[in-house]
């Protein structure tokens, strides 16, 4: 099931990606400062506690609650880091940096007709890279796969991010689900070209 994940991972180039600012109250800081669930992890927008409403109104304030974007990645061979690009002024990063928890999602709905689709939500916290050889080759790894984001990655706002896979969840067809609790390898060291 794993060759059928990376096949996944490898043959698409974009994925939804969700955020969302609030941490929850299930949330807290492990060593680091990267946040770990305590609970079960559902493969939606962890870490968004009550959806981003405000206590005894059932709204959501402008800004807070889960936010997904189409992004454009590219991904390790083995589909445990993944690594994107956004502006610093975007809503997404924000959220990010309020809270690095995030799910990625990854179809192939293009496929022939007929065929059962695929469907992959990666459960993920944003890490940062080792150090700057790493995001360069990330950046770099990034552009071969989408060219046309040459000028995008030349804007100064322009920020190359690492998330690091916790959970790889499959779902073929309607009802064919395969999960995988992926190791943890958080410090950085783990790019690979």
């Amino acid at each position: 099931m794993l060759k059928k994940i990376e096949a996944l991972v490898q043959g698409q180039g974009h994925c939804a990606l969700a955020t969302c600012s609030a941490k929850s109250p299930d949330m807290a800081p492990a060593h680091g400062g990267t946040y770990v669930a305590h609970g079960g992890m559902d493969g939606g927008a962890e870490g968004c506690g009550n959806g981003g409403k405000e206590p005894g109104t059932g709204a959501a304030p402008a800004g807070v609650g889960p936010h997904v974007s189409l992004m454009a990645y590219c991904a390790a061979p083995d589909a445990s880091e993944f690594w994107l690009a956004t502006l610093k002024s975007t809503r997404k990063y924000r959220n990010l940096l309020a809270n690095p928890q995030a799910s990625l999602l990854i179809d192939d709905r293009t496929r022939c007709a007929g065929a059962p689709s695929q469907a992959l939500t990666v459960s993920a916290v944003l890490q940062p890279f080792a150090d700057a050889e790493s995001r360069e080759l990330a950046r770099r790894k990034l552009l071969a796969r989408h060219p046309n984001m040459l000028e995008f990655l030349s804007n100064d706002d322009a920020e190359v991010l690492r998330f690091v896979a916790l959970r790889l969840q499959l779902l073929s067809g309607l009802t064919e689900v395969f999960v995988h609790e992926v190791e943890k390898k958080l410090d950085g060291s783990g790019l690979r070209a």
